[in-house]
């Protein structure tokens, strides 16, 4: 991706961009019982909290939707358990 710093910046933009949605689906569908505080990981649905993007050992990953070898340009936050699956 690029280098560290746009990384993180990438990240909290995700990660804030995506809560918002979720505040939205939480207000519109209040039986879900969604943690508006956290992100859901998309593809095992497990919630992290905002400081799972940062540093070294950051729970959260920035991963191409469609790899960038195949020419994908968007990203996602998706949590490195499912990475290692």
């Amino acid at each position: 991706m690029g280098n560290k710093q746009s990384d993180q910046l990438l990240k909290e933009s995700l990660f804030d961009k995506y809560n918002r949605n979720l505040c939205l689906l939480a207000k519109e569908i209040p039986s879900l019982n969604l943690d508006t505080e956290k992100y859901y990981c998309p593809l095992c649905f497990v919630p992290y909290h905002k400081d799972a993007i940062y540093g070294p050992n950051s729970l959260l990953t920035l991963e191409h939707i469609i790899p960038q070898n195949s020419g994908g340009k968007l990203c996602t936050l998706t949590c490195k358990n499912v990475i290692m699956i």
